[in-house]
């Protein structure tokens, strides 16, 4: 009969502290869970903050590629390790108007150095005609 007392007590025992180590990994678990989450919100803070930034298409003036009220996703790193090149579609911040600071996107025509003009509809870089799809 001792034998089976102390059985029961192990048992008893074994149980509780199971339920104590279920305890503990639940919390270990919801807490891995918030760190995670955490970690990826900071992520996508980083990565919307200094990586890309949402834009929203105001306008008609990139019609046939963008159009009005579109959503972007700009990229601010690319240009920090090349310049735009022609036909690449950039987006800079223009002038404050009404305490809002817009951002304009255009299409990259001339380039530094060249001489653009426009003679009956037609754009010519350095006098020459551009014959090339300007929509890539």
């Amino acid at each position: 009969m001792g034998e089976n007392r102390q059985k029961r007590e192990w048992n008893q025992k074994n149980i509780h502290d199971s339920s104590e180590d279920k305890g503990k990994n639940m919390v270990r678990e919801i807490i891995g869970t918030i760190v995670y989450i955490a970690v990826i919100c900071l992520v996508v803070f980083i990565i919307l903050r200094y990586v890309g930034q949402r834009t929203v298409v105001n306008g008609d003036s990139m019609e046939a590629t963008l159009s009005d009220g579109e959503n972007l996703i700009m990229d601010k790193l690319s240009y920090h390790f090349s310049n735009p090149k022609r036909f690449d579609i950039v987006i800079f911040p223009g002038p404050e108007e009404n305490g809002e600071s817009p951002y304009y996107i255009k299409r990259v025509i001339g380039l530094p150095g060249e001489t653009i003009q426009i003679i009956d509809g037609k754009v010519y870089i350095d006098d020459e005609e551009l014959t090339e799809d300007v929509y890539g």
